[in-house]
């Protein structure tokens, strides 16, 4: 056990971890426990988007929560901000710092730097810091508000965010990436020496009773092909579904379905559920199956039904943790080779296909649908193994202890 004390800031509560996001810090916050003496985490986050969450952290309320609903694609900034600003946060931050006394505090995100570094300052306090970088978060701040058409709020907040993105790695006593590119970029706004930690997955395995549910599933719907996307509300996931299947998919068989899980399946419900009666809309509710959020158990019982694993990722930084649980699955996967990004090592393994362009990508579905299935080597096994958290957060592990 290394002696240290280590405070980790997030802007969601990983209680009940849904997203990539939560799922990565809270393996982090699960390893570091296993390895340093004493490990605390908190989050600041808006409670009308989590509503599960332990007593440790903190909601806000108030003016603050309003502008969180009022902007929820800008509710990361405006959390971070109130570790500062938010005189009811900053009383539950500042009783935290003082009593607790960090030696290593590790933002997860950008975000919590805003309001944490000026609150150090004026209490006179100077643990070391760790910048854990999940994307590089101007870049897609800008790309989301883009995307949803605010124009103007996207420069602003990109600006915003650069300016303490660039400040942070700067300063920080270490600086993790999750890809060589985002590596990259931290070392242009200034890191010295940023490590490489890839998102990674937990190995999982699905009860009986949720295979059959999808047995079931089969049967009662006459589906004989199975391609499965897994995926949160996070804009680039339906942006890259739309870019390379498209809302058009009478090119799939009448008894296949693409089977969206987690609240990407609330995206599509809520855009096209209006459109159901549409002729073109017919065709996509027939071949399309909102599974909706759903238990880690029916989950990877979907994906250990599924024929065909989907990464249909066009843009959005960092690495896709999405694409670790398909490797780990050992399903055929079809994907774009930037959903690859820092998992570049496992793109020759067996039932892998990637494909970057929509006629293309949805070529290459049809032909996994109907290739044979080709069992991967002892030495390919092992190899994908190693996209366990485990590995993946190694690097981060050992610049953390090195501190």
């Amino acid at each position: 056990m290394v002696k240290k004390k280590i405070l980790i800031i997030g802007v969601y509560p990983i209680k009940r971890p849904q997203h990539g996001g939560q799922k990565r810090l809270a393996a982090i916050v699960k390893l570091y426990k296993q390895i340093f003496s004493e490990v605390r985490f908190v989050a600041i986050f808006p409670p009308d988007y989590y509503q599960v969450y332990d007593r440790s952290d903190i909601a806000v309320k108030g003016i603050t929560r309003k502008k969180t609903t009022d902007s929820p694609y800008t509710g990361d900034i405006i959390c971070g901000l109130a570790i500062h600003d938010d005189p009811r946060v900053r009383k539950r931050m500042e009783k935290l710092l003082t009593t607790f006394k960090p030696d290593i505090i590790q933002c997860e995100q950008v975000f919590p730097y805003f309001g944490l570094k000026p609150l150090l300052e004026e209490l006179d306090m100077h643990p070391k810091i760790v910048q854990s970088s999940q994307n590089i978060e101007y870049i897609q701040k800008l790309e989301i508000l883009s995307n949803a058409g605010y124009a103007d709020e996207a420069k602003e907040a990109s600006e915003l965010i650069k300016k303490w993105e660039s400040d942070m790695s700067t300063h920080a006593d270490l600086s993790v990436a999750v890809s060589p590119e985002d590596a990259a970029e931290l070392a242009e706004l200034g890191a010295k020496h940023p490590v490489v930690a890839p998102n990674g997955i937990a190995k999982h395995h699905a009860s009986q009773a949720a295979r059959d549910r999808w047995t079931q599933f089969r049967e009662q719907e006459r589906v004989t092909k199975i391609a499965t996307f897994v995926g949160s509300a996070h804009p680039p996931n339906w942006f890259g579904f739309l870019a390379t299947i498209g809302d058009r998919v009478g090119f799939m068989p009448s008894d296949a379905r693409i089977m969206l899980a987690g609240s990407i399946s609330d995206y599509f419900h809520d855009t096209f559920v209006e459109k159901k009666l549409q002729p073109e809309y017919v065709t996509f509710w027939n071949r399309v199956h909102a599974a909706g959020r759903m238990s880690d158990d029916a989950l990877y019982g979907l994906i250990d039904s599924s024929d065909v694993i989907l990464l249909p990722i066009t843009e959005g930084g960092g690495s896709n943790l999405k694409t670790a649980e398909a490797i780990l699955s050992g399903k055929k996967i079809v994907a774009t080779s930037y959903a690859f990004r820092s998992f570049e090592d496992y793109m020759d393994l067996p039932n892998v296909y990637v494909a970057d362009t929509p006629e293309a990508f949805r070529e290459t579905l049809l032909k996994a649908f109907d290739a044979p299935f080709k069992k991967r080597t002892k030495e390919q096994e092992a190899l994908a193994e190693k996209v366990q958290w485990e590995y993946c957060l190694q690097p981060m592990v050992e610049g953390v202890k090195a501190l």
